[in-house]
């Protein structure tokens, strides 16, 4: 059957990104685009000066520094400084910290800039009104003397050590080695076209001309481009051939040795991008992305293959020239499944069938489909197409799937199979409906009905099937009953030995050529949602995913064999859209874009490596292709340019430091980075934010990172996109920060210090604080063992001392008690008794005071006597005082309450106050001596009370008491004792109202009954 056949074009699209205001640049007019040393993507436009780094947008202005917002060159030097032409402003230097405007000249610091050329370390500055060199080590400036009003420089070019200098109206110059003579090599054409621009291509050189000015070359067919034999050139020679349209401003070569130049007509709309191709312009804009026609800048990335273009009224684009991804665009097809026949691409979309190669493009509509199926229709009975439930129209026919088998194209639909030939003028038609299908050994067909079990027909090529005859049909019947019969299969996948099919509801099913088994009854895999299915031949692996999300990864090599399962949280995206694999690699192809899986590497495909639109329809992979269709297109992946890529490790470097929340170390940061990456910080100053960047990444929004702080937690965070680490309150020491870094484009995860921190302790922890404070504390220790050993001998020579006089006052003390005073008294008495014959009280005074000199002889040898001694002692003492008074002194002894068996105190302490009221308180003029004496025990102190009613005691000139020798060696006593225990006493007397002495003494064993 021959039929027609139509012809549609698929648009090539590279990948692009467009930058404009609304990214954040100053304006759309782009004048400059540099790359410089480091990486950094610097823009200059009518209204600043545009830093691009890592996507990141830094703009820059005369308040910044700048000589002028229009910057319309720039050009790095071999120091790496940068240099910026501006049209209006003269130049400026940027050393990496600073803006540094170059006042050379007055002229130039006013003057247009338009271009901008360094050789042999000389700065060429072409203006609009002529040329200044400085020479870059000496900063010596040279102003070229031209004698015109108006020596316009466009472009320079170097060509065997001369640079050849376009002028506007003025023709082409040279310039010499010496940099001292300008020489006119060629005049401008004879129609006197400005010239706009130059490019050495090798031998080749282009000459940019004014195409639209008032002589019009386009018009007259002169061409816009001149090309010449370099050499033809300087020798005057004409050009070789003139081409193109528009007036074209720069030139760009990519790695392929392409060659493209940009284009703005000024006042024409025949611009954009072209590519010179045998002397002829091909317009490179759609396939670019370019939506502009004044298109005035290149500027070729060759590390990456990328173009930047700038345009005067779009801001900047990035062509990306790789072909990784490359997307082939039309108008309203949505392509649902991809196969390869004869190197040719066959792709099957809601119009048809399609296939391609390099020079043409075959479709075949769904016009001549419906024809097939309507021919088909007249030649058999209506039971023939009793399947068929839908009114039959072209517009209504849906495609599934395609299956190359016998140099043949098979397509499923929803109207049934038909089979295109390989020369693609006949096709067949089979009246059955799978989505999916497959073939068992020549001709039989699995056919899986939608909602409906799995039906296999015998030799399909040579048997027609009949749905109102069935018993004609050559067919496997198949057996509701049996629950390993497939039922809702919705995706089939076959290994080398067997073919697996897939359930939204009933799980997987194997099928070996005799039979089918449900892999769920038999419990080898339980998953019952089953959305996607497929296999990888090279290594044997079934992969499977579940409407939850899981991917299963299984060896199906002998028997099925589950060996991993990935969850939804290992990859990015919640629905998943289609499984491939290649290789060994699993692909998956999510709503947010493509995830791959290979070995222990994860990768991610998304809008930034130029994957836009992420609404797939389908996939397959053929060859090392993948074929991912979308509405209006479909994209190529390279896969091997993709997975498998050359890539270094990322390098990181540290931008800014915040300590305690304020900036730090300004003057260490040069070309946006710190160049120590170690930090030393006081112990105060231990709050940090770290902010780092990647260098020079070709996609750093695919760069994930995880860090570590070694010495202080050996933990690592979980890997996120931002590039700022906290670090609050550290600890004094030194501390590593690393960083891990997941790239997302190429799978590699790199490890590498980030920066070290030390962080001082303060002083009083300084080694040196804490060797000299151990210093001092010796010196004190020893200071004060010496102090200690002094005052020790001090004490025990000054106990010795007190000692001694102890003894000494115990001695006078007691000499004082048995005082000749006393003992003449006491003989007195007794001999006065005896006189009267008063025997008996002779006798009993003479016991007596034996008595009391033995007990004064026995407690002056004690440190400590008990009270109750104490008080034996008073009794016998006071019985002889007052013997000699005829006992005509009252006295009491009191001391109620008190425990006089445990309390024990110094002896001869009451005895000489109790002697000096017998002695001076009583005289004749006192008729009823009273004396008490009382003990009492208050707040641990033993109170002792001597009161008497007699003369008092007189005052001395200065209104002292007067005391008597007794009362001077019991005081001093007193003081001494004071050494080891608490004592004092106190004496109230008034002049014939008696005395009162209060002893105060801490004593042991104080209790009260």
């Amino acid at each position: 059957m021959l039929f027609l056949s139509a012809f549609i074009g698929y648009t090539q699209i590279h990948p692009s990104k467009q930058i404009s205001t609304t990214n954040g640049l100053p304006n759309n007019q782009v004048e400059a685009i540099f790359k410089d040393s480091r990486g950094i993507i610097w823009v200059g436009t009518q209204n600043g000066l545009s830093k691009i780094e890592n996507g990141n947008i830094t703009n820059f202005y005369v308040e910044d520094g700048l000589c002028h917002n229009a910057v319309w060159d720039i050009v790095e030097d071999s120091k790496g400084n940068l240099w910026f032409g501006t049209y209006g402003g003269g130049i400026a230097k940027y050393d990496g910290k600073r803006f540094t405007i170059i006042k050379s000249n007055e002229t130039l610091n006013s003057s247009h800039v338009r271009k901008l050329f360094i050789y042999k370390n000389k700065l060429l500055v072409g203006t609009e009104k002529g040329l200044y060199i400085i020479d870059l080590n000496t900063n010596n400036f040279q102003e070229f003397e031209t004698n015109h009003d108006r020596f316009q420089i466009m472009d320079f070019i170097l060509y065997k050590d001369e640079v050849y200098i376009a002028v506007y109206t003025s023709g082409i110059f040279s310039l010499s080695s010496d940099f001292k003579k300008l020489k006119k090599v060629k005049e401008v054409d004879e129609k006197k076209s400005p010239v706009f621009s130059l490019y050495l291509d090798g031998n080749r050189l282009y000459v940019g001309n004014d195409a639209n000015g008032i002589n019009n070359r386009l018009i007259s067919k002169t061409g816009a481009v001149d090309c010449y034999d370099i050499e033809n050139f300087i020798n005057n020679k004409p050009p070789n051939k003139t081409f193109g349209k528009s007036i074209i401003w720069d030139y760009a070569k990519d790695n392929e040795a392409n060659l493209y130049c940009s284009g703005w007509g000024v006042h024409s709309n025949n611009g954009g991008i072209y590519k010179i191709e045998n002397n002829e312009f091909t317009d490179m804009s759609s396939a670019f992305g370019v939506d502009s026609y004044k298109v005035r800048g290149l500027y070729f990335d060759k590390q990456f293959n990328r173009l930047y273009v700038g345009t005067q009224d779009k801001g900047l684009y990035i062509v990306d020239l790789n072909q990784n991804i490359v997307f082939n665009k039309t108008e309203n097809h949505i392509i649902s499944d991809f196969q390869i026949i004869k190197d040719n691409l066959v792709l099957l979309h809601n119009h048809g069938l399609t296939i391609q190669n390099d020079k043409d493009t075959i479709t075949i509509n769904s016009n001549n489909f419906y024809k097939v199926l309507k021919s088909s229709y007249k030649q058999q009975s209506k039971s023939y197409f009793q399947v068929l439930s839908i009114e039959v129209s072209e517009k209504n026919l849906v495609y599934y799937k395609l299956i190359i088998r016998n140099n043949s194209i098979w397509v499923s639909t929803n109207y049934g199979l038909f089979e295109v030939n390989g020369d693609l003028k006949n096709i067949s038609y089979y009246a059955t409906r799978p989505k999916v299908f497959a073939f068992k050994n020549r001709n039989d067909l699995i056919s899986p009905i939608q909602y409906g079990y799995v039906s296999i027909f015998t030799d399909i090529e040579n048997n027609p099937i009949y749905y109102g005859a069935p018993e004609k049909n050559k067919f496997s019947p198949n057996n509701s009953s049996d629950i390993n019969n497939p039922h809702h299969i919705t995706n089939l996948a076959k290994s080398n030995k067997r073919l697996y099919l897939s359930s939204p509801v009933n799980g997987l099913f194997s099928f070996d050529d005799t039979k089918f088994t449900s892999l769920n009854n038999s419990g080898e895999f339980t998953e019952k949602e089953i959305n996607h299915l497929t296999i990888s031949k090279e290594s044997n692996k079934l992969i499977a995913s579940s409407n939850s999300g899981k991917i299963y990864i299984a060896d199906i090599t002998t028997d099925f064999e589950l060996l991993k399962t990935i969850n939804r949280s290992n990859y990015i995206g919640n629905s998943i859209l289609f499984l491939e694999t290649y290789k060994n690699t699993i692909l998956v192809g999510t709503e947010k874009g493509l995830n791959v899986f290979r070995n222990e590497k994860f990768q991610f495909i998304d809008t930034e490596q130029g994957l836009d639109m992420v609404n797939f329809s389908s996939a397959k992979v053929l060859d090392s292709t993948l074929y991912v269709g979308i509405t209006n297109g479909y994209y190529k992946l390279d896969l091997e340019a993709v997975i498998y890529q050359d890539t270094k490790p990322v390098t990181l470097q540290l931008s800014d430091v915040l300590v305690n929340h304020a900036n730090h170390l300004t003057e260490d940061n040069i070309w946006f980075k710190q160049k120590s990456n170690k930090l030393k910080l006081p112990y105060n100053q231990n709050t940090l934010d770290l902010y780092f960047k990647s260098s020079n990444h070709p996609y750093p929004k695919k760069l994930l990172y995880s860090y570590q702080v070694q010495n202080l937690d050996s933990t690592w965070s979980n890997f996120s996109n931002s590039t700022n680490i906290s670090l609050p309150y550290l600890p004094s020491g030194a501390f590593d920060v690393h960083v891990k870094t997941k790239d997302l484009n190429s799978g590699v995860v790199s490890n590498s210090k980030l920066t070290g921190i030390i962080i001082l302790p303060p002083f009083w922890q300084t080694w040196w604080f804490i060797a000299l404070i151990v210093a001092f504390l010796g010196l004190i220790m020893f200071l004060a063992y010496k102090k200690r050993i002094a005052i020790i001998k001090n004490r025990e020579h000054q106990k010795a001392k007190i000692q001694k006089r102890l003894i000494e006052t115990q001695l006078e003390a007691l000499q004082s008690q048995m005082n000749p005073h006393f003992t003449f008294n006491a003989l007195n008495s007794i001999q006065n008794y005896i006189i009267d014959n008063d025997v008996d009280n002779a006798l009993m005074y003479l016991s007596e005071f034996a008595k009391l000199i033995r007990k004064t002889l026995d407690n002056s040898s004690q440190p400590l006597i008990y009270l109750e001694e104490e008080i034996d002692y008073l009794k016998s003492y006071v019985a002889l005082e007052n013997m000699r008074f005829n006992n005509k002194v009252e006295v009491s002894i009191n001391f109620d309450n008190i425990d006089i068996h445990d309390i024990e105190l110094p002896p001869m302490l009451i005895q000489p106050f109790v002697e000096n009221a017998f002695v001076h308180a009583f005289d004749k003029t006192i008729v009823n001596p009273i004396l008490q004496i009382t003990f009492s025990i208050e707040n641990q102190f033993l109170i002792c009370t001597i009161a008497d009613n007699g003369i008092g005691i007189s005052k001395t000139e200065s209104g002292q008491l007067h005391e008597s020798k007794g009362l001077k060696l019991v005081t001093e006593r007193l003081d001494l004792l004071k050494t080891s225990t608490q004592i004092s006493y106190d004496i109230a007397s008034k002049k014939g109202n008696g005395t009162t002495i209060t002893l105060k003494i801490a004593s042991k064993n104080l209790t009260i009954n």
